[in-house]
């Protein structure tokens, strides 16, 4: 008996709605997400294997797409509470493991 499947194919939303919405990001993005970056490894909530994964993931630049005319404070507190999910949900799934 043969398998299904498991590859998708997720159509392509840009090319969608390209003609509706301008695609923007922040400008506050980069500091924005350092920043944040610095808030998480200052209350200790990314150990080492995690320190260098988080940025991998571009929690910044996807709150930055999401939010293109917000500032920086609400920019920053965005990506907080992103990195804040990420890191919970990745303990969560730890916690189930064991």
């Amino acid at each position: 008996m043969s398998q299904p499947g498991t590859n998708f194919h997720l159509p392509d939303l840009v090319a969608l709605c390209g003609d509706s919405f301008e695609l923007r990001t922040n400008p506050h993005c980069h500091k924005a997400t350092t920043d944040s970056l610095l808030w998480a490894k200052s209350h200790r909530l990314l150990d080492q294997s995690k320190e260098d994964i988080i940025p991998r993931y571009q929690l910044g630049l996807l709150a930055s797409l999401c939010y293109p005319t917000c500032d920086y404070p609400q920019l920053k507190l965005i990506i907080d509470g992103l990195i804040y999910i990420v890191l919970d949900g990745s303990r969560e799934s730890a916690s189930y493991d064991e």
